[in-house]
Parts: structure tokens; C-alpha cells; sequence
């Protein structure tokens, strides 16, 4: 099989996916308005020897490959109009770099100052908006393939938006990581410089804002884009005020709106034809149900395409510092996967687009009927679509059901269920019945109802013969000429390959391969901590059949660990804070599994991926224990060593006291010991005591709940920061001093934005968003089951006094440990350190000298320069002082490179 590489071919693969998307819209246009050149101006008639979008577009129609129609001669009369400007373009010069001056205040970045004007010499954008199938990609190749010989001087780009701010993002952490700037500001204008020296027309596909990260900065990047003289055009299927509609903080996208309203051409394209249905015949490139012979048909076509080539298994490729797992693939571009491959783990845009950047065929089975509970797994795979569409990926698929029915729910079940005149009247515009999107509720807003549209209409173009013909990377087989399995394909009969495949491996040995592989991989050798899914994911039924309750936990097993011999290997039992989630303790896990240790990391209720509870009681520490021994059982652990920060020292403290039998030893990091209250305190009441528990109050205030939900960003850069050098006064309106009564909610309501966490860079922070937020993905967990735990006072009290059975009666809390008066000191025998981080305004000296002259004698206390999020601020400290600790009281495990493998 012989590769011809992309660049020989870039020209051809331009001409035909022109003509292949023309090819697909013959029902176009109904008007033609003929060329005339006393309507351009002198220097365009100057290059009449290169195509036009306008000599271009009539020539499609005169040549019979559109149709005519008069919105679109308007439409692209507009693209004339840009394209003649661009050929007598003279743009500003794009600064120096020295001349670009970082600034230091983050807030600056929603200035309600107006920008710059623009200069005479400037030009204006085009957006293009309208629904799905409304020929926006095609009117995008039409311009951007008859540019004028100009625009290769200046610069030219085109990108799907997914792709393009993926990029911003990267740049972004480069400049900050290379220059060490804290705020974003100070960041987007050198990048902005970067890319308009890179290129001055700049062509975006799919423009559109779900994410709250691009949202905060793209009113700044358009800004800076348009100053340097960049060209943009743009395509969208949204309106400018419809974008990032409901959005997390929209009113500080709400600029950006206004500037590209002000500074673009915004045109509608919406005519209410789907021009890529109109080839109805479906390419035998997709295939339902999943039966037998669609099985071994598929399978001959893999056969066919990889009969010359070595198939490579559990290949990676590398994105965005993290590992990607490719099950099979060849050195020819092609790469098999299952459904739940590609969609059952929560992978993003950045993993499509590299993946299709790689492969230019790609298979995949078993592709389910997707229901409410799978609503995650219908987003990734919009995702995935759009990125195959965009980099003309050849897709053969096996699915449980036909293309149109993927996405719906069960219609029979939901024909009783009302649809608002305003959902019905979105449903007409983008062409759908009730049997195709139906009364199902996997896409709810108006933005999925495109999203799922646009999927629906791009799957059936890609299983046409022309998108599988006009490919633009080729494969020439010299057993099976291209033009002939083509044929084939439409045909759904594949000849037999020449040659056999070998040494294939027999399906039980490739599985054994697989198992194997994957389980070293994700036991011993990932663990980045910057990659969310590169650890051991497990998930584990607490409650019962009927009352299930999911439990998210990730569980690292250190290298030669024997599952008959699990209790020589020591376990750590890690446990998160708020607002935190298992992550937190990304830095510590894989250098605790190299020293020797399994360690076991939970979500606790209502955090992450676990279930989320809508008692109160199920967040109480006892109940929390209760959870945790439950987990125990079941991994069949007896003893733990309890690791715990913030909220989950707090829980920590209580596990010994509560669950004494189950613990080896605890470590604590920031919340020292606090013993039994002997009477209940209101939150008002804790705050006139201790003014640095303020911020309890408005935790414990129901209120809270929808007030940080909507400012989800806002809340972790004010909250996840480290402490200034010095201390700040408690009158100060500085940020840091946000734990004083009532300070938090005002920084969070009020206009200013805190600077950027210097704790996380924007990777992690989208973990943090995802998890927290309750729209952004189905398994966000909100805020309501993580704010409950402070409010769970009185609950607290009782159960810690011996009252908890009445409350347990009351509320039907599921406990597995007796109510008993807890003491208020911990025994002896149990070895403890505590962490104290000195700039902690949480721990004041004072507290811990409390905790060990009067409590706890015998406890362990360890200093640290840092704040409150020591295992962030001194990740290698924490991770050496433990395990320094461990060794030292004699528990750590019998491994004798523990030392060197450390970090």
C-alpha cells in the first residue's frame, strides 16, 4: 500500500472537496447574476486571471453543479466585496514585541473602557450565521480557496474554532510559563501579535462559546486581532446575542458581543434547505443493527484496507501532555476503536482533533442508542463528528441503530411529554420531527438542539460516495485500486485481500495483549498529574439494588501487587476537602504508588462523579465514615492510613474516632483536632468568635448555592490562591482576605475579577469547571451536595453526642457504626502527624498548640511555608514528609527503591 503524503496532494484535495461539497448542494440556488467588471474596482479587474468567489459561484451554477438562488448571490456578492478589499489590503504593521508592555491586574480584562477605534486602513469582518445545512462550509471554501495572490504576502489561515482556541490556550500557558505573568490580560496581547504576524486573514468554522475559559478571554484576543489588522470571517450557527446564551458570567462576554456586531458584517444565511441530505443514498460505509453479517462485513473492509500494512496495538499519541491509548491502528492513517473508546471516557475536543489529525479512516463499533442517562457520551460524540467532518475524516461505523435514531430517546415512552412552543418552533427551523430529536430529553437547550442537528446532517453527508471519494489524504492499494473499492463500498460487497495477514493474533490473544497493557499503564506507569484520566478509574455500589449509591474513587496499585496478599501492601485512604475533588491530590498519588503504596482516592457524596444525595445527612461526617468503611469492604481492605486536608482532615479526625479499628495511622494537613461541641453554635455564632470562619455563614446560607453555581470561575481564582508574603489588614478590600464575614460573597457578586489562580493553569481549572458546574456536563456535580456539609451543624453535634440514632430514625440515614459519645482526644497508640502551613489565616498557631497541649499530645507537627492548599503550593514537601514519616514510625512498605522512585 503506498501513502501519498498531504502537501503533493494539497492542491487536488482543495479542488475536490470544492467540488464535492458543491456536488452535495444541487438544490442551492434559483438567480444569477452575471460577472460584471465595471463593478470591480481597478485593482481587482487587475487580477481577473484568478477565480473570484463570484466568477466561481456562477460558474458552479452555469456548469449545473448549484442551483440558483437569490440569497445566496447576496451572500456571496459579500464574499466579492471582502475578497476585492483584501486585494488592496494594506494592513497596519503588527508591533514589536518590546513594544507590547505586560499589565499586572487581571480585572483590567473587562474594562467597560471602549477599545481602540479602528483605523481607516482596517477592515471589517464577515459573520455568517444560520443552522445546520445552510451551506455555511461551502460559502467558507468558496472564499477561502479564490483569495487573491494577495493574501499569501499577508497570511492566510483556516480552522475550525475548536482547533483554533485550543491553540490560544497553549500559547497562552507558554507565554505565562516563558515570562512568568500571573494575569490572563497580560498574556492575550503578545499572543494576538503572534498570530497576526502568523497570518492576517483568518477564516473560523463553527464559531461558538460553550467554554467559560474561552469566554473570558476572547473580548480581549478579537480586540487585539482587529488592532493588528487582522481579517476575520466567520461562520456560526448562532446569532452574535445568541452566543454563550446562559453561559456561566455572560455579562462579561457580553463586549465581545457588542464588538462583533460593531466590527463584522453580520449576515443570515438561513434559507431552510439542509443542503447535505440531498444525496439520500447512504454509502454502505454505515452500518445497523449490530448483528452478525454487518459485523463480518465491516470486519472485511478493515480487512481490505489493512491487508498490506502491520497493525500496531495500543499505540499512543500524545495530547496536550497527556497519553491517548490507540486499541489498533496501522502506519498508513487508519485506527479502529470501539464506542466507548472514544466516548465512555470524558475525552475533549483537543483528543478529536489529534486523532483525526493522525488517521484519515477511522472505524468504530458498537455505537449505542443513546439515552438521558448517557447525555455525556452524546456530547463527545457531536464533538468527535464535527472533528471528522472538519479534517474529512472516512468514517465506517457499526451502530446498534439507523443515523437519525442515535440520538433519541425511546419515542413510545416519551409521547405524553409537552414540548414549549419555542422548542417546536427551533425544531421546525432546523428541519427535525419529534421522531428524530422527538420528545427526547438528551438535548434540552437550544445550543444541543443545534449541536445534534448538525451531527445528524454531517453523518449522512460523510456516508455518501463522494465524501468517501474525495477524502483528502488518498490511499492507493496496488491489490484494490481506490476507485474500485469505492465502488465497492457503495456496492457493500468487498473483494477478498490478495495476501493473508500472517501472524495475526487470535482475538483471545489480542484481548490478553489489551488487558494487559492497559492495566500496567494505568497502575503503574500514567499517573500525570496533569491528566485527569491517566489514573485507574473505579467506580463502587454502596447503597442496594434498589437505592444504589455510586461511589467515584481512583485506586493505584503499586508495582507486584498481589491481590491474595493485598494487606502486606500498605493503603492510603486520601481524602479531599472543599472545594476539591480527588484530584487535589494529583501531585502525591504517583510518587506514593512508586514508594510502595496502593493508594485509594474518592470523590466523597456529592462531589465529581459520586452519587450526590438530597438528605442532609448523608453529608455529616459520620455518615461520610460510614461511606468510606462501606468502599473498604468492599476493595476487602481491614486497615487504612487516613490522609486528609481541609474538610477531609476534618473527616479524617472524626474516621478515627468513629471507625477506630479501620485506621493504622492518620495524617492531616491544614484543620487541626477539634473535639465533640458540647453545644450547638449557629454559623452567625461561629463568626462572631472567629471572624476567619466568615465565610461559613454565607456556605451554610441556601442562598449560596445558585449565587456561586453562576460564578463557578470567579469562585476557585478567589478561593484557590496563595497567600500574600505579607499579612494583609482585616480592614484591606483585598482579595485574600475573602475567608472575613461577608467579604466572599461581595467579591463574588461585585465587578471586579480576582486575578488568575497561579495554583492551576487552564487544563486543570476545566477539571475543577466540569466537575462543579451543573450544565456544563452531566456529571457536574453542582454545588448543592458540597455546600451541604456546612450545614450539617446540628447534625454534627448530636450524632458526635450520642443523639445521632433519633436523627437516624428521623432522616433514614444509613449508618453501619454504633452512636456513642466520642471522646475528645484520640488514643495513644495511633501514630499522627499533622501539616501545618504557617500562612494558613484557617490555622492559627494558637489552634494547634491547643490541639497538642490539650488534646493530642502525642501528635506529630510539621511545619510548612505555604497556605492553605499545601499539597499545590508544596506538592514535593508533602509527598517526601509523609512519606518520610511513614518510614519513620515503621510503616512504610518493604520496597528498596522506595527512595529513588519518590518524585
Amino acid at each position: 500500500m503506498l501513502l501519498v503524503p498531504r502537501s503533493s496532494l494539497a492542491a487536488a484535495a482543495s479542488q475536490a472537496r470544492l467540488a464535492t461539497v458543491f456536488s452535495l448542494c444541487r438544490c442551492y440556488y434559483s438567480h444569477a447574476i452575471p460577472l460584471q467588471e465595471d463593478n470591480l474596482s481597478k485593482g481587482a479587474q487587475s487580477q481577473l486571471a484568478y477565480p473570484t468567489p463570484d466568477s466561481r459561484y456562477h460558474e458552479l451554477v452555469d456548469s449545473g453543479h448549484l442551483r440558483k438562488d437569490d440569497h445566496q448571490d447576496q451572500i456571496v456578492s459579500k464574499l466579492q466585496g471582502l475578497h476585492e478589499r483584501i486585494a488592496r489590503y494594506n494592513p497596519p504593521p503588527v508591533p514589536s514585541p518590546t513594544a507590547l508592555k505586560p499589565k499586572s491586574l487581571f480585572s483590567r480584562l473587562f474594562a467597560t473602557s471602549a477599545p481602540p477605534a479602528p483605523s481607516r486602513s482596517q477592515l471589517n469582518g464577515l459573520y455568517l450565521y444560520g443552522t445546520v445545512g445552510t451551506g455555511k462550509t461551502m460559502l467558507m471554501d468558496l472564499f477561502y480557496d479564490t483569495l487573491p495572490p494577495s493574501a499569501a504576502s499577508l497570511g492566510k489561515r483556516r480552522v475550525h474554532f475548536h482547533a483554533f482556541m485550543i491553540d490560544v490556550h497553549k500559547r497562552v500557558h507558554q507565554k505565562r510559563v516563558e515570562h512568568g505573568w500571573e494575569g490572563v490580560e497580560d498574556v492575550i496581547a503578545p499572543v494576538a501579535r503572534d498570530l497576526a504576524e502568523e497570518a492576517r486573514i483568518l477564516c473560523f468554522d463553527e464559531f461558538q462559546v460553550t467554554d467559560i475559559v474561552d469566554a473570558m478571554i476572547l473580548r480581549r484576543l478579537l480586540e487585539c486581532l482587529l488592532q493588528y489588522g487582522v481579517v476575520s470571517v466567520m461562520t456560526s450557527n448562532r446569532h452574535p446575542d445568541e452566543l454563550y446564551k446562559n453561559g456561566i458570567q455572560r455579562a462579561s462576554f457580553l463586549p465581545a458581543i457588542d464588538l462583533i456586531k460593531n466590527r463584522f458584517d453580520v449576515t443570515d444565511l438561513n434559507s431552510h434547505i439542509d443542503y447535505r441530505q440531498i444525496p439520500h443514498a447512504l454509502a454502505k460505509v454505515y452500518f445497523d443493527p449490530i448483528d452478525y453479517e454487518n459485523k463480518q462485513a465491516l470486519e472485511e473492509i478493515w480487512d481490505t484496507l489493512t491487508s498490506h500494512t502491520k497493525i500496531t496495538r495500543n499505540d499512543t499519541i500524545n495530547v496536550w501532555g497527556h497519553k491517548l491509548r490507540i486499541p489498533e491502528s496501522t502506519s498508513t492513517g487508519i485506527a479502529r476503536f470501539t464506542f466507548d473508546d472514544l466516548c465512555g471516557r470524558p475525552l475533549g475536543a483537543a483528543d478529536y482533533i489529534e486523532i483525526t489529525h493522525k488517521y484519515n479512516t477511522l472505524f468504530i463499533t458498537d455505537v449505542p442508542k443513546l439515552t438521558l442517562n448517557e447525555k455525556d457520551k452524546a456530547r463527545r460524540f457531536i464533538t468527535l463528528i464535527d472533528a471528522c467532518y472538519e479534517n474529512h475524516t472516512r468514517l465506517f461505523v457499526l451502530s446498534e441503530v439507523p443515523i437519525h435514531l442515535i440520538f433519541s430517546d425511546n419515542p413510545a415512552a416519551l409521547k405524553d411529554k409537552h414540548i414549549t412552543d419555542h422548542m417546536r418552533s427551533t425544531m421546525d427551523d432546523l428541519g427535525l420531527t419529534d421522531d428524530v430529536v422527538g420528545s427526547s430529553s438528551i438535548f434540552s437547550g437550544e445550543e444541543e438542539m443545534f449541536a445534534f442537528a448538525r451531527a445528524c446532517s454531517r453523518l449522512i453527508q460523510m456516508g455518501t460516495k463522494e465524501w468517501v471519494e474525495a477524502v483528502n489524504l488518498y490511499i492507493i492499494d496496488f491489490a484494490i485500486p481506490l476507485s474500485t473499492l469505492s465502488a465497492c463500498l457503495v456496492a457493500g460487497s468487498i473483494p477478498q485481500p490478495a495476501t493473508s495477514r500472517g501472524s495475526r493474533p487470535s482475538q483471545n490473544e489480542h484481548q490478553q495483549q489489551l488487558q494487559a497493557s492497559f492495566q500496567s499503564s494505568k497502575e503503574i506507569e500514567d499517573m500525570d498529574p496533569l491528566d485527569f484520566f491517566s489514573f485507574n478509574h473505579q467506580y463502587a455500589n454502596l447503597g442496594t439494588k434498589d437505592d444504589p449509591k455510586r461511589y467515584h474513587y481512583v485506586d493505584q496499585k503499586p508495582e507486584g501487587f498481589d491481590e491474595q496478599a493485598a494487606e502486606d501492601f500498605p493503603t492510603l485512604l486520601l481524602i479531599h476537602g472543599f472545594p476539591d475533588l480527588w484530584y487535589g491530590w494529583r501531585y502525591q498519588i504517583g510518587p506514593w504508588v512508586r514508594a510502595g503504596y496502593r493508594v485509594i482516592a474518592p470523590d466523597c457524596a456529592g462531589y465529581g462523579q459520586t452519587a450526590k444525595p438530597t438528605s442532609i445527612s448523608a453529608y455529616t461526617p459520620k455518615s461520610i465514615t460510614s461511606d468510606l468503611v462501606a468502599l473498604l469492604d468492599i476493595l476487602g481492605i481491614s486497615k487504612v492510613i487516613v490522609v486528609g486536608h481541609d474538610w477531609g482532615a476534618a473527616i479524617a479526625w472524626r474516621f478515627c474516632a468513629f471507625a477506630p479499628e479501620r485506621v493504622r495511622a492518620l495524617v492531616t494537613a491544614s484543620i487541626p483536632f477539634n473535639p465533640p461541641a458540647r453545644q450547638y453554635l449557629s454559623p452567625a455564632e461561629i463568626t462572631a468568635r472567629a471572624p476567619l470562619l466568615g465565610y461559613m455563614e454565607y456556605f451554610a446560607n441556601e442562598d449560596s448555592t445558585k449565587e456561586i453555581e453562576g460564578k463557578l470561575y470567579k469562585f476557585f481564582n478567589l478561593v484557590f490562591q496563595r497567600p500574600p508574603l505579607t499579612p494583609t489588614t482585616s480592614g484591606s478590600n483585598d482579595e485574600h482576605n475573602w475567608p472575613l464575614a461577608g467579604r466572599l460573597r461581595r467579591l463574588l457578586l461585585g465587578p471586579q475579577s480576582p486575578r488568575r489562580s497561579d495554583l492551576f493553569d487552564l487544563a486543570e481549572t476545566e477539571v475543577y469547571l466540569r466537575s462543579f458546574s451543573p450544565t456544563w456536563e452531566e456529571k457536574g456535580s453542582g454545588m448543592q451536595g458540597p455546600l451541604a456539609y456546612y450545614r450539617t451543624g446540628q447534625l454534627r453535634v448530636a450524632e458526635e453526642k450520642g443523639k445521632g440514632a433519633r436523627f437516624a430514625r428521623e432522616t433514614q440515614l444509613i449508618s453501619s457504626i454504633a452512636f456513642t459519645d466520642l471522646p475528645s482526644t484520640l488514643p495513644e497508640s495511633l501514630p499522627i502527624l499533622f501539616l501545618h502551613p504557617l500562612r494558613d489565616p484557617a490555622c492559627l498557631p494558637t489552634q494547634v498548640d491547643k490541639m497538642k497541649k490539650k488534646f493530642i499530645p502525642h501528635v506529630s507537627v510539621k511545619t510548612l511555608d505555604c497556605g492553605h492548599w499545601v499539597m499545590l503550593e508544596e506538592p514535593e514537601t508533602v509527598t517526601c514528609t509523609v512519606l518520610d514519616w511513614l518510614e519513620d514510625i515503621r510503616m512504610a512498605p518493604s520496597k528498596p527503591d522506595r527512595h529513588a522512585s519518590r518524585l
